[in-house]
């Protein structure tokens, strides 16, 4: 008889649209659909964050049934990929869909939206803003965009600073609890993957907006042959004293053959009203970033297996310059750090399921005016994956070690997700996993009038527990579908370094603590044909296990007890759209919790779109972090309009 060559390898169907494929079922095959129809975009997605709804933005041009390209959808919580329905692990995910139709300004405003995420804003418009999860630091999340670490070993603070603009966004995934097997050192907490969008044909996009407090901006976007650029540029006086800015990012991205690449640039100078110190109000502070990243994916055949292949060089240069009091010599200080970094990952699918191996240099190297030092670590990981009828199990470990500047001995770091569906829709997933971080360079060296690092910082540790239960029905009543999502986790932690203060007169220096993180969150989100409606609320705990007496801590132990975040679209009539977005946050600590509102009235054509935006329109006084002020009501208005 003659020998299948098929069997077992996945064949890709790069078109599917509502007709009579029923010859699919016939195949004794897996098979991938590389085009969807807007139309069936609803009913394939089954993450935490579902798509806004299924009447189109923008880019879909309305309700048409016009073919979108769309890459096959895979989780980012392991190494070899998985499917949706396969996946051991929640990932939350931002939809295109969701991103074009939000109040956002900018990255940052969309990671609130986001239920185990810690938006912590000093600025409006991303200006500067720590981001954590599940409790932890603005130092224990990786920021990958496109899968490619851009985390900055400076310090987290600089961490959101990003080349890409809002148009630029495919969708935006977050891993929450430790990924040390999967994304190494930083991922202490979680992971953040920014996916730019892929285009498939011409366009070229102008989008301009402007309000309140002179604020101005605008930025334009082309998609050419084998790739796509962008840039924009945006100032404003602040709503504060000492609150002005201006910032302006590039971004290019490219493919051929089975190259690809990317370059962004960001550049932002800001008043920065008591960023990091509540006794200095007129803070300045100016960023900026180069990164560029090199990358090819292809396959073989060994043996009649197929052994799937993933590489990445990547570069990025951060330069940081401070004023503790601005235009003055007074507590400044710049500081450069340049990381050069390489990783390989191979994956292959044989009768037993899929395994992975992966390895990665990195190489980061800091200097100021008196210091100059680096250091490199190694990570080689070993993963295996297999799917068993209605189970999933994960299992893989990571051997890290470290040369240079931060104390390390080499360590092993394992990670094993289970998960099991029992009837249609259902899902649960059980997980243990070990995190890691090294500590910044800030933590280790930075000093000045009001802050002290310590040299001598151990790596964090973490061992880290999950239950999750995950359920999707497409039709609870006639056109209305629905999803759902709850999680407990627990995360004990070791070495956990946080900047803190002994005594009221006293500066913050950076300390370890033995800090245990715990909490549960749930997500639900209800979809029609016209409209959407989500709801998600997180609740944490923290144990601290030494007996230090802590007089105030600035991060770790200030951490978000209640985040509720209630979010609705309403496409109310043609193209006249309604995003409404409520965020209620507590905070432990001297703080008031607080609730905001955002508003943002659309309207939707197939060349362009015009809409109002109202932040905070009830006009709350908040702060996120210390005593910096956070804006009131910011109104602004703005055009999107497509020549292309």
């Amino acid at each position: 008889m003659k020998k299948n060559r098929n069997v077992g390898r996945p064949v890709t169907f790069r078109q599917f649209q509502r007709k009579a494929w029923s010859a699919f079922r016939s195949l004794a095959l897996e098979v991938r659909i590389g085009v969807l129809t807007v139309a069936t975009l609803g009913s394939v997605s089954f993450v935490k964050a579902a798509p806004m709804c299924d009447a189109a933005p923008a880019d879909a041009e309305g309700m048409q049934e016009e073919s979108e390209q769309l890459e096959e959808l895979t989780v980012s919580a392991t190494l070899a990929p998985l499917t949706q329905l396969e996946q051991v692990r929640l990932v939350s995910v931002l939809q295109r869909e969701d991103v074009l139709r939000s109040g956002a300004q900018s990255v940052n405003d969309l990671l609130k939206l986001f239920s185990g995420v810690d938006v912590r804003q000093r600025g409006p418009y991303g200006v500067q803003t720590d981001v954590s999860i599940d409790g932890g630091t603005h130092d224990q999340v990786t920021l990958l965009l496109n899968g490619v670490n851009i985390s900055n070993p400076q310090t987290g603070h600089l961490a959101m600073d990003l080349p890409v603009a809002l148009e630029d966004i495919e969708r935006i995934e977050v891993l929450e609890g430790a990924a040390g097997r999967v994304y190494g050192g930083s991922s202490y907490g979680g992971a953040i993957n920014i996916v730019t969008h892929k285009d498939t044909v011409r366009t070229v996009e102008l989008r301009g907006e402007g309000g309140q407090y002179a604020t101005v901006a605008g930025s334009a976007r082309a998609a050419l042959a084998g790739g796509s650029i962008s840039g924009g540029y945006s100032r404003s006086d602040g709503a504060v004293d000492n609150s002005d800015f201006w910032k302006t990012q590039a971004f290019h991205s490219g493919r051929w053959n089975i190259l690809r690449w990317q370059a962004g640039y960001s550049q932002k100078q800001y008043g920065a009203n008591t960023f990091y110190s509540t006794k200095y109000p007129n803070q300045w502070e100016e960023n900026m970033r180069l990164m560029a990243s090199l990358g090819a994916d292809f396959n073989q055949l060994v043996n009649s297996t197929t052994v799937n292949w993933s590489t990445d060089l990547y570069w990025q240069r951060d330069y940081d310059h401070y004023q503790l009091v601005r235009d003055t010599h007074t507590g400044e200080n710049e500081h450069r750090t340049n990381v050069l970094g390489g990783k390989m990952k191979m994956w292959w699918q044989w009768v037993a399921g899929k395994t992975a191996v992966a390895a990665e240099v990195r190489h980061e190297r800091y200097s100021k005016a008196e210091i100059d030092t680096s250091r490199t670590s190694i990570r080689l990981t070993l993963e295996h994956n297999v799917t068993l009828g209605s189970w999933t199990l994960s299992a893989g470990v990571t051997g890290q070690g470290v040369i240079g500047a931060t104390s390390a001995s080499p360590g092993f770091y394992p990670g094993v997700d289970v998960a099991w569906r029992p009837g249609e829709g259902w899902k649960l997933m059980l997980g243990y996993n070990r995190g890691y971080r090294l500590p910044t360079f800030t933590e280790l060296y930075y000093k000045s009038p009001t802050h002290e690092g310590n040299s001598g910082l151990p790596m964090e540790k973490t061992h880290n527990v999950s239950l999750a239960v995950q359920y999707k029905k497409d039709d609870i009543v006639r056109g209305v579908s629905g999803t759902f999502s709850g999680r407990a986790f627990y995360h004990r932690g070791h070495g956990l370094i946080d900047w803190v203060m002994f005594s009221p007169d006293d500066a913050f220096h950076s300390a370890s603590f033995e800090l245990d993180n715990m909490g549960v969150q749930a997500d639900v989100a209800l979809r029609g044909k016209m409209w959407l409606a989500k709801a998600s609320y997180t609740y944490l705990h923290q144990v601290r296990h030494d007996e230090r007496t802590v007089y105030r801590s600035n991060y770790a132990m200030e951490y978000l007890r209640h985040k509720l975040v209630v979010t609705a679209d309403w496409t109310m009539w043609r193209g006249l759209g309604l995003n409404a977005s409520v965020r209620y946050n507590d905070r432990v600590g001297d703080y008031t919790p607080y609730a905001t509102l955002d508003l943002k009235l659309r309207w939707t054509e197939k060349r362009y779109e015009v809409w109002v935006l109202g932040n905070n329109i009830t006009d709350t006084h908040y702060t996120d972090i210390g005593g910096v002020p956070q804006p009131g009501i910011w109104l602004t208005a703005g055009l999107k309009w497509r020549i292309l």
